[in-house]
């Protein structure tokens, strides 16, 4: 139906700087590069507080094909999903539908079945808070890149996900942790208490937070890269149709999860220098209750990330899934996560103990009021946080196995179904 779906979710009103970016890239994607893309809007808002300026965007740009799907449409799509799962299947399907939390890992499961729906192979995803750059002489579109390559094969490897990093905002909120504006070691300490190894601590701040946020001035892409690009950044290849992100509520950075597995199993993660600006809105800090739900959301991730790193680094990366079938794929997560999992809650009670520790001591050394008012309230939901991960965990691992079963119900779905879904969700001028 579409070479490829530009998807852009939201759950605040998205400013016409913004707005006006995505459409040029669409439009420049579709005219230069001689593609057949969509713009797909995904409102996680009970009203359409975006339609409007997005149908005044439509107006400039009336080639681009427009999609705003909105909660309600949202809603009737896993209902009819839903209604043919089995009662099993249905359980662990109900935790993908949205609700009043946060919850980024659906976020992106979200657009991986409407991608599906849309048969759309290639996903390109841009964040709400994400514009394009410009050097002085054109526009910096990450587009060209990405379309030039993604699926393509490259040096024998079939690309899969074709990405870049964020000038501005670095993805964790790390203003305060950098003291007089260079010295890096609280977030160096921060980066310990994610699991991350000291050896990696300066390539990161040297390259994605400090290296992105130069002018661009020519082209440099690393093929076959190690290289996490940023999920407001990324464009991704038939991944979506059998890595389903973790369904977990507030926690940060649960979307990232097919990047790290690609990553691990060797399969073509292409990084180019084609940096997209990135502007964190000031509602994530404007309260004391706003501070805290983000470092509540970062311990989730400390947490989790103890499981998810053990398990990529013991079981995936002795693989290779260039040389697997799909369902080899899944097979082998599956039964390899269980495994992971078992010697997760057998043996690391201690080294879970021990980051969640040294996060809130970090955070202790902080000179912001808000988030010194929030370590006490931190501290009393370590236990809560230990036991929201053991059940998320398993609860993904059950999302990964049914998932080829959603990804079926969805091809069944009748052609008349798909153009309702399409006509109610287009907007036209």
């Amino acid at each position: 139906m579409f070479d490829f779906i530009y998807t852009i979710p939201t759950h605040r009103p998205i400013g016409e700087e913004f707005v006006n970016g995505f459409f040029k890239e669409v439009d420049y994607a579709n005219k230069t590069l001689k593609k057949n893309g969509a713009l797909v809007i995904f409102e996680d808002n009970n009203e359409p507080i975006n339609k409007n300026v997005l149908t005044k965007y439509k107006q400039i740009y009336p080639d681009v094909q427009l999609f705003y799907i909105e909660k309600q449409r949202v809603f009737e799509f896993y209902d009819k999903i839903k209604n043919k799962l089995s009662d099993n299947d249905q359980k662990v399907f109900e935790k993908l539908y949205p609700n009043k939390n946060v919850n980024y890992g659906n976020v992106f499961n979200r657009i991986f079945l409407f991608a599906q729906l849309f048969k759309a192979k290639v996903i390109i995803r841009r964040d709400s808070d994400c514009l394009i750059d410009n050097n002085g002489e054109f526009d910096v579109f990450p587009i060209k890149i990405e379309l030039d390559r993604i699926g393509k094969q490259i040096e024998d490897k079939t690309v899969y996900i074709v990405g870049g990093g964020y000038k501005g905002k670095y993805n964790l909120d790390i203003d305060d942790l950098i003291k007089d504006g260079n010295d890096y070691t609280l977030v160096k300490e921060l980066f310990t208490c994610m699991s991350i190894p000291a050896e990696h601590h300066d390539d990161i701040i040297e390259e994605e937070i400090l290296g992105n946020n130069v002018d661009f001035v020519e082209d440099f892409i690393d093929n076959d890269s190690r290289a996490y690009p940023e999920c407001g950044n990324v464009s991704l290849y038939k991944l979506h149709e059998y890595l389903p992100a973790p369904s977990q509520d507030f926690i940060l950075g649960s979307d990232y999860f097919f990047i790290d597995v690609a990553v691990h199993t060797k399969l073509n993660v292409t990084y180019h220098n084609r940096a997209v600006i990135h502007k964190h809105t000031s509602d994530r800090s404007a309260s004391k209750e706003k501070v805290r739900n983000y470092w509540y959301g970062l311990m989730q991730l400390i947490d989790s990330q103890i499981f998810y790193r053990h398990f990529y680094d013991s079981y995936l990366e002795k693989v290779n899934f260039n040389t697997y079938s799909k369902t080899q794929q899944v097979d082998y997560i599956v039964q390899n996560m269980q495994k992971a999992y078992q010697e997760f809650v057998q043996k690391f009670d201690d080294y879970r103990e021990e980051k969640l520790s040294s996060l809130l001591n970090l955070l202790q050394k902080t000179t912001r009021p808000e988030i010194k008012n929030s370590i006490l309230e931190l501290t009393q939901t370590k236990t809560q946080i230990y036991n929201i991960t053991n059940v998320s965990i398993l609860e993904h691992i059950k999302l990964i196995e049914t998932w080829q079963r959603v990804s079926n119900v969805i091809s069944q779905i009748s052609v008349n179904y798909v153009s309702e879904v399409i006509n109610k969700s287009k907007i036209e001028l």
